[in-house]
C-alpha cells in the first residue's frame, strides 16, 4: 500500500510540475509531453531512484489492461472527431492507408526485426504486427496545438488523425493470424480460426457492438437533454462512461475492443447538435492528459533496460527509418490528401508508436508465454519513437517555417477534432502541389 501511495503522489507531483510549464515546453521548446513524461518515470523506477518498482508479476496485467484503458478512449475521442461525410469523400486515401500501405508496414517491420534478431518469420510478424499501427496518444501531441495549427495543413491532420484511430483495430488481424500459426498443428485450421474467429466475430461483431452503442448512446442522450432529465456533469461525463462500457462490454466478450471503441465513438458523434457543450468543456482533453501522462511514467518506470539488447536498438531504429517513409513517397500518387513531397515526409515520419503497441504486446505474450523477447523488444521500439518523434518536431518546426511560403497552411485556433472541410492547394497553373 506504501509504495502504491508513494508512486501515485510521485506521478502527481510530476503532472502537477508539468502543469505549470506546460505551455512553454509545448510551444516553445516543441517537445513532447509524452517523453518527458517517460523520462520522469525512468528517473523514478529501478533504473535510477527506485521509487517506482512494481513487481513484474503484476506489472503485465496491470499495463495490459491499463493500455486496453488509455487506447480505448483514445479511439473512441478520434471517432468522435470523425464527421458523417469525411470516411466517404477521403475513402481512397484512407484505403490506401489502412490496407495495402498497413501490411506493407507490417511485413517491413517483420523483415527487419528476422532479418536482426535472427528470429523465426513468424516470431517476427507477430513483433511486426505489434508495431504497424500508428498510436493515437503519441500522434495526438504532434497533430494538436499552435505548432500544429499554425505549420500543418487542416487536411493532413484530419487524414493522420483518422488513420492512427482506425489502425490500431484493424491491426488485430495481423497479429492474430502468426499467432494461430504458431500454435496450430495445421495450417488449415489455423487460417480457419483466424477467418470465422478474428474477422467474424472480433471484427465484424466489433462493429456490430459499436454501431449499436454508439447510436443508442446518442439516441437515449438526446431524448434525456430534451425532457431535461440529465444534469450538465452527467452529460460532460457521459461520451466517457460510454467508451468504457463499450470497451468493457466487447473485451468481456472476447472481441476487438479498440474497433468497437472507434465505431461506437464515429456512430455517437454524427449528430453533432449536442457535441459543442462537451468539446466547449475540454473534459476530454483534461481527462486524456491526465491519463496519458500517468501511462507514461508507469510505463518509464516498468522499463527492464537489462532485457535490453543490442539487436533490439537495431531493430527500432531501422523499424523507425524504413516502415513507413519510403512507402509515403511510393504510395504518394495513390493517397489524394498527401499533396506534395513534403507532406508525404511528415506523414511517413510521424507514424509514432506506442500504447497500442504495448497492449499488442501483452495482449500476444498471454497466448505465446513462452517467446521471451516479445515485450522487451516492443518496449525498446515504444521507447526509441517516443524519443525520436517526440524530439525532432523542433527539426520539422525549422523545416516547415522555412517552405511555409511555398504552401497554403491554415491556421486554425481550433482542436484537431475540429475537421474542416479544406480546398486543394494549387500554384499558379492550377496544379495540385
Amino acid at each position: 500500500m506504501h509504495g502504491f501511495i508513494l508512486a501515485c503522489s510521485l506521478v502527481s507531483a510530476f503532472i502537477l510540475l508539468f502543469g505549470l510549464v506546460s505551455l512553454f515546453v509545448k510551444e516553445k521548446l516543441y517537445l513532447s509531453e509524452t517523453l518527458l513524461a517517460t523520462a520522469i518515470g525512468i528517473f523514478y523506477g529501478p533504473s535510477v531512484l527506485n521509487k517506482i518498482n512494481i513487481a513484474p508479476s503484476l506489472s503485465d496485467d496491470f499495463m495490459f489492461q491499463f493500455s486496453r484503458l488509455v487506447i480505448s478512449l483514445q479511439v473512441v475521442a478520434v471517432g468522435i472527431a470523425v464527421p458523417k461525410s469525411y470516411i466517404r469523400k477521403e475513402w481512397k486515401s484512407l484505403f490506401v492507408l489502412l490496407f495495402p500501405l498497413m501490411v506493407l508496414t507490417w511485413l517491413i517491420s517483420s523483415g527487419i526485426i528476422c532479418l536482426v534478431t535472427k528470429l523465426s518469420f513468424l516470431k517476427s510478424l507477430v513483433i511486426g504486427a505489434c508495431v504497424t499501427p500508428t498510436d493515437p496518444v503519441l500522434a495526438s501531441t504532434v497533430l494538436k496545438g499552435k505548432f500544429a495549427n499554425r505549420y500543418i495543413p487542416v487536411h493532413l491532420r484530419n487524414l493522420l488523425t483518422v488513420e492512427s484511430g482506425a489502425n490500431d483495430g484493424l491491426g488485430f488481424p495481423l497479429l492474430t493470424l502468426p499467432i494461430y500459426l504458431l500454435t496450430h498443428s495445421s495450417v488449415f485450421e489455423a487460417l480457419k480460426k483466424w477467418t470465422y474467429h478474428t474477422w467474424v466475430y472480433e471484427i465484424f461483431l466489433a462493429i456490430a457492438i459499436g454501431v449499436f452503442f454508439g447510436y443508442f448512446g446518442r439516441i437515449l442522450l438526446k431524448a434525456s437533454k430534451a425532457r431535461n432529465l440529465i444534469d450538465k456533469e452527467s452529460f460532460l461525463v457521459f461520451i466517457i462512461a460510454l467508451a468504457v462500457t463499450v470497451t468493457g462490454f466487447t473485451a468481456l466478450i472476447d472481441s476487438d475492443d479498440i474497433v468497437a471503441a472507434f465505431i461506437c465513438g464515429m456512430v455517437f458523434s454524427w449528430d453533432k447538435s449536442f457535441l459543442k457543450d462537451v468539446k466547449d468543456s475540454h473534459l476530454l482533453d483534461v481527462i486524456d492528459l491526465l491519463i496519458n501522462l500517468s501511462y507514461f511514467v508507469l510505463f518509464g518506470s516498468i522499463l527492464p533496460f537489462t532485457d535490453f539488447k543490442a539487436e533490439y536498438w537495431w531493430c527500432a531504429f531501422l523499424i523507425i527509418l524504413f516502415r513507413r517513409l519510403p512507402l509515403f513517397f511510393i504510395f504518394r500518387k495513390f493517397v489524394p490528401e498527401l499533396r506534395c513531397n513534403r507532406e508525404a515526409f511528415f506523414a511517413g515520419w510521424y507514424g509514432p508508436m506506442g500504447v497500442g503497441a504495448i497492449f499488442f504486446a501483452y495482449f500476444a505474450k498471454q497466448k505465446l508465454p513462452d517467446f521471451l523477447d516479445l515485450v522487451p523488444l516492443v518496449q525498446c521500439v515504444v521507447l526509441s519513437s517516443v524519443i525520436m518523434h517526440g524530439s525532432t518536431a523542433p527539426i520539422i518546426h525549422v523545416h516547415l517555417r522555412k517552405n511555409k511560403s511555398n504552401v497554403q497552411y491554415v491556421d486554425m485556433e481550433s482542436n484537431i477534432t475540429e475537421f474542416e472541410s479544406t480546398s486543394r492547394v494549387v500554384n499558379e497553373h492550377g496544379i495540385d502541389i
